[in-house]
């Protein structure tokens, strides 16, 4: 766990002769009384739907096609063709057939699936001259596309002051009901974590069904470990809506569930060292849950599932006494995105650049797939491999000259900064664990994957106490930096936390996925 808080048939036309006057004499009136052939007209022939929010139906457009001949038009077919025709749907009036110097309707609604401009042709084949006949279809969906998640990051839940935390709204239902359902806001987001948890106090009238032990039968309780603090909590199972998708029977932690009592000792303290604060309420977390949607399918994976059953993860607490408990890792608190029906292979952070010291609030997209749509795919970004823990390699050289070969570095919008270690940087006298430098720094540092692909990337450290004082309204910084030295913090590593994020698409694809020649765990940026 890296969570560092600080607090997507052609048709022949048919000449129809008319019938000529009687043979040998001269005739009379010029053929007054002919026949004239169907004909088709189509008004108007583009239809523009402008921006339509995302999922959302339009009131529909009409088209009127009309028989300005007065033989009857023979109407073969309806269609819609090109790229984006599964956008747009049509109703019609018109029949096989339609009456001399007569018409009918066709309307068009358009629902975007993606955020992007689309096209596609509504085509009329008849019997008629000219056959088909076409009319130009565009619309613009905006909004949320059908494989995102929007985020925010601001100041945190009512009455608690975060930085650099990216939040969603998620929904959560009793299994298999669409009625006893809650929407949680300021969930945290986060990369360096896996699976989904959330505060008993936010569930409202959503009711999860209790995990158990498949030996025992008693239900799972849960420590997870955090760079700054612990939790504990029951394992249950709950349907859960992301965006405009739902996922059924998802295991999550219950956070402070009075059901699970009181953690035991191995969940706070590593060899007599405490793990840092008890972050067991919503005050205390700074969230009201967290989403973790890193590389990895379950939260702890099969050094969870082997025997003899280890420490500080899951647990069964028979009469109080909470002993370790080994559980297979298809029961495991599992990350939601990889139990998706599509779009399921990993994972697109989409924020924007933030200028300056930073800003109130800002806006982002979570893209669910990579390489599955076009709002998913990446152009040029170049893909670095991980390890099997996730981890990759930074060098750093830090104010001393001295370089630093740090490889259980990582990439984690959970962390609100940029954490690393360099004792020649002061460090804060308030805002412990972040750095407070006399003045701005500009440094760079080198990323490397497994794969040997490497990238410089630069960074400023400003002096966080003085951010945070002259603009304490902001929820995002963009220069907040601080050392890598809290007690359960992962040695030897630099964390790129969310300022990292500012102005990149970060791709995160899933183990066991493969991209083109690229197999996951891996990142591309």
């Amino acid at each position: 766990m890296s969570m560092m808080r600080r607090s997507l048939s052609a048709w022949v036309f048919l000449a129809l002769a008319a019938c000529g006057g009687g043979g040998g004499g001269s005739s009379s009136g010029g053929g007054g009384g002919g026949i004239t052939a169907p004909a088709v007209s189509l008004s108007p022939t583009s239809l523009s739907f402008g921006n339509q929010t995302v999922n959302t139906t339009s009131g529909g457009q009409s088209v009127t096609l009309t028989n300005s001949g007065n033989a009857t038009l023979s109407i073969s077919s309806i269609t819609l063709t090109g790229t984006d025709a599964a956008a747009y749907a049509k109703t019609t009036t018109c029949a096989s057939s339609l009456a001399a110097n007569a018409n009918c309707t066709i309307s068009v609604t358009f629902t975007p699936t993606a955020v992007a401009s689309t096209s596609a042709t509504l085509s009329i084949a008849t019997n008629a001259a000219g056959s088909p006949a076409t009319v130009a279809l565009t619309g613009t969906g905006t909004g949320v596309a059908n494989n995102a998640l929007s985020i925010t990051i601001d100041s945190g839940p009512p009455s608690i002051t975060t930085a650099n935390i990216a939040y969603a709204t998620v929904t959560v239902c009793t299994p298999g009901s669409t009625t006893q359902c809650t929407s949680i806001d300021h969930i945290q987001v986060d990369t360096g974590s896996f699976g989904l948890r959330l505060f008993a106090s936010e569930l409202g009238n959503a009711v999860p069904t209790p995990a158990t032990d498949t030996t025992s039968g008693n239900p799972l309780r849960e420590c997870v470990i955090y760079a700054d603090g612990y939790t504990w909590g029951s394992v249950g199972k709950v349907d859960v809506q992301l965006g405009s998708r739902t996922i059924s029977n998802v295991a999550i932690q219950i956070l402070g569930d009075s059901n699970a009592g009181a953690a035991p000792n191995s969940c706070a303290t590593t060899n007599g060292t405490s793990n840092g604060t008890f972050e067991n309420s919503v005050a205390t977390f700074g969230a009201k849950g967290i989403l973790g949607i890193g590389v990895f399918a379950q939260d702890c994976g099969p050094y969870c599932a082997q025997s003899p059953a280890q420490p500080q993860w899951y647990y069964t607490c028979p009469s109080g006494t909470c002993s370790p408990v080994a559980v297979d890792v298809t029961r495991q608190v599992q990350n939601p995105l990889t139990l998706l029906s599509a779009d399921n292979n990993g994972v697109v952070i989409d924020l924007p650049a933030v200028a300056g010291a930073g800003q109130t609030t800002l806006q982002g997209t979570v893209y669910f797939g990579v390489q599955t749509q076009t709002n998913n795919t990446p152009s040029t970004a170049a893909w670095y491999t991980l390890s099997s823990q996730g981890t990759l390699t930074t060098v750093y050289v830090d104010q001393s000259n001295k370089t630093n070969t740090l490889t259980n570095s990582f990439i984690d919008l959970g962390s609100n900064g940029l954490f690393f270690g360099d004792a020649a940087i002061t460090g804060c006298k308030t805002s412990v664990g972040f750095y407070c430098p006399s003045s701005a720094l500009n440094l760079s540092a080198t990323i490397r994957g497994i794969n040997a692909v490497q990238t410089t990337a630069t960074f400023t450290v400003d002096n966080a106490e003085s951010d945070f004082s002259a603009f304490p309204s902001y929820g995002v910084y963009t220069h907040l930096a601080g050392n890598n030295s809290s007690p359960t913090a992962p040695s030897n590593a630099f964390d790129w936390g969310s300022p990292f994020f500012f102005g990149r698409k970060v791709y995160h694809l899933f183990e066991m996925n493969t991209v083109g020649n690229v197999s996951g765990p891996a990142l591309a940026f």
